[in-house]
């Protein structure tokens, strides 16, 4: 244990031992200061009290029961005002976590990724780094996004927001053991510090970006810090001190086989530019002072060894709305297929990739690190004419990607560096549908022909356990723990009730030992324990007016089965409710048995609703609850006008 966690640890049990209440610095430092008075007057006390025999143990409970009084008065003083955290605090988001605007010099630019209006074509199409005709729109980040959720095909980041106003004490949990009222005490800007990024980058040129971050507002001190989902690659990279793969470091646009000018705008869309064009060599390279500094390093949902669902993405863009929205399928492809932060979480760990088809016998495990299985087998680089525009220079952004992701693993399984002093890792598991393996059928031809998914329930639904998993700390003996939030999607982790008093207990009240994050108490459901839950939806983003269809999935715990006669019987009601506004749509739909898919004796339960749909644009948090009003799953809807 070290002495940051000693000293956390005798501030709680003496605050607590002596007024059964967590006082601040300035009202214990007072009780000290009386009690080590009393101290030195012990021998003229039992002189005092000499004729009626008192022993030392009863002029301590006359002192215990003294200066439990004397507290009232310092509680009086200090309840309400809540000391400062230990150390300040810094929040790196995820992918598509940060609103990126146009960088228009004289004002603050219009947003292109941020708001409802980002998954239309006309908006999401101009994030693309190498268009096919002209320079890339000039775009910075101006902010996390708050409010409002957005998807990235089979991605979608979380609600920051929440999280935010629990940190700076605007939200507050109850604790489901004592009671108490739990809340932050962070300011932003003075002790809480939200990184925005450009996430379409390398993850390599953002870790420069928030070492530059954290000296520019933490110039010095240790510090904590908090990342949720691609935000941990982020950090991770910053704290291992490694630089990228040599494609824009060393290596010469012969080498990689571009003309100069599409040289120039590789390295500019891999990694950004600084004022007089691509980043030089050794700035790719540079240290990271800021990462020596890293105290407690909090992960949330990091998908640390990549994540199938990134490979679902470039193959199947959002569905049915890839057509409606954004142009169909090859144009979102063109834009992601841009931008080296979506191949850097390209599944790695082991037998993540395979030749043949999901539940089948005879299949062969891949090289997650092969070029010819993503670009040619999966992408169909390899069709004539290539389908894709400036077809080599984004063959070459991809491999830079599949070597930068091999650069990232080795930081993975290095571990931390012994500078950073504690590491926890929230995970979430048990939602249905979890891609764990890709497949291809190598004579299907390409771009998509031939892939399927094994998944089950040993994640979040976006990043399997054995990704978010921490790695080893083989360098050093931080302290790490792992928390586990059961039956919340990953959009959903980030402001999960358990999620949320996990991040008090390791930041603003430490603890010594290590404890299990698990989301509230257990999930009941028809008269037993959802083991496993599922949410899917047939359609994710629809035009007003436009219909989907809902369908939930229940596992029992096999020790606390269903009732099937309960189960039978039970009707769930769908629950509509504005992100932004907090209206919530009357009459949004309810879902029933399938009998033709559920086997209620076995604990499988399958409940399907009839065709929904909403009439006014806006971005929804769809929730199934039961008839007692128990919220067993929940999604999110995007609804833009016509």
């Amino acid at each position: 244990m070290d002495s940051d966690n000693i000293k956390a640890a005798f501030w709680n049990h003496m605050t607590s031992a002596i007024t059964g209440r967590r006082l601040t610095r300035p009202a214990v430092y007072q009780w000290l200061k009386f009690y080590l008075g009393f101290v030195r007057l012990k021998p003229l006390l039992f002189e005092f009290f000499g004729s009626f025999l008192m022993e030392w143990r009863q002029v301590f409970l006359v002192l215990r029961s003294f200066t439990v009084s004397c507290s009232a008065v310092f509680i009086l003083v200090t309840a309400g005002v809540a000391a400062p955290p230990e150390r300040p605090l810094v929040f790196v988001p995820g992918i598509v976590g940060s609103v990126l605007s146009e960088a228009d010099d004289s004002s603050r630019g219009e947003v292109i990724w941020g708001d409802l209006g980002s998954i239309r074509g006309s908006n999401f199409h101009r994030l693309d780094l190498l268009p096919s005709d002209g320079d890339p729109l000039r775009v910075r980040s101006t902010d996390a996004l708050r409010g409002l959720p957005l998807p990235f095909g089979a991605f979608e980041n979380g609600l920051y927001g929440k999280l935010f106003k629990f940190l700076e004490g605007d939200e507050t949990l109850a604790d489901r053991i004592s009671g108490d009222t739990r809340k932050g005490n962070y300011v932003e800007g003075e002790t809480l510090f939200v990184f925005h990024y450009d996430w379409r980058r390398s993850n390599f040129a953002n870790a420069l970006h928030l070492n530059s971050f954290i000296t520019e507002n933490l110039p010095e001190g240790p510090y904590d810090l908090v990342a949720h989902s691609m935000g941990g690659l982020v950090t991770r990279i910053m704290l291992s001190q490694r630089g990228p793969s040599d494609t824009c470091v060393t290596a010469t646009a012969a080498e990689i086989g571009l003309p100069g000018d599409e040289y120039q705008a590789l390295c500019i869309a891999i990694y950004g530019q600084s004022p007089t064009g691509a980043y030089p060599s050794d700035h790719l390279s540079a240290t990271r002072p800021a990462a020596e500094r890293m105290h407690t390093f909090i992960e949330m949902a990091v998908p640390h060894y990549g994540s199938v669902n990134l490979a679902a993405t470039l193959l199947e863009g959002w569905g049915k709305a890839s057509e409606l929205l954004l142009g169909g399928k090859l144009a979102i492809q063109n834009t992601i297929l841009s931008m080296a932060a979506p191949i850097e979480l390209l599944p790695t760990y082991d037998k993540c990739c395979a030749f043949g088809e999901a539940y089948e016998t005879g299949n062969v495990q891949a090289d997650p690190y092969n070029e010819e299985f993503w670009l040619d087998m999966l992408l169909g680089f390899g069709e004539e004419p290539c389908p894709y525009a400036r077809c080599e220079t984004r063959r070459a952004l991809f491999r830079n990607g599949i070597a930068n992701r091999r650069i990232i693993d080795e930081i993975m399984d290095a571990g931390l560096p012994a500078t950073v002093k504690a590491n926890h890792g929230i995970i979430g598991r048990y939602v249905k549908n979890t891609r764990e393996v890709v497949y291809v059928d190598p004579g299907a031809g390409g771009n998509g022909a031939g892939v399927t998914y094994r998944t089950n329930a040993e994640g979040d639904g976006t990043v399997h356990r054995i990704s978010a998993l921490l790695p080893n700390n083989k360098q050093s003996e931080t302290f790490s723990n792992m928390g586990v939030v059961r039956h919340a999607g990953h959009p959903f982790i980030i402001g999960n009730t358990a999620a949320t008093g996990y991040v008090y207990d390791m930041l603003i009240k430490p603890v010594t030992q290590g404890i299990l994050a698990v989301s509230g108490d257990k999930l009941l459901f028809v008269g037993g324990t959802v083991d496993t839950v599922g949410l899917e939806l047939s359609e994710t983003i629809l035009m007003v007016g436009d219909e989907t269809l809902v369908t939930l999935r229940a596992d029992d715990q096999r020790e606390d089965p269903f009732d099937p006669a309960q189960a039978v019987g039970e009707v769930l009601r769908i629950k509509l409710e504005g992100v932004d506004t907090g209206e919530v749509v009357e009459q949004a739909g309810a879902l029933t048995l399938d009998t033709d898919w559920s086997l209620p004796t076995s604990g499988k339960l399958v409940y399907t609703s009839d065709a929904i749909a909403i009439d006014a644009p806006g971005i929804y948090r769809l929730s199934v609850l039961d008839s007692g009003g128990t919220e067993l799953a929940q999604s999110h809807v995007y609804v833009l006008e016509k």
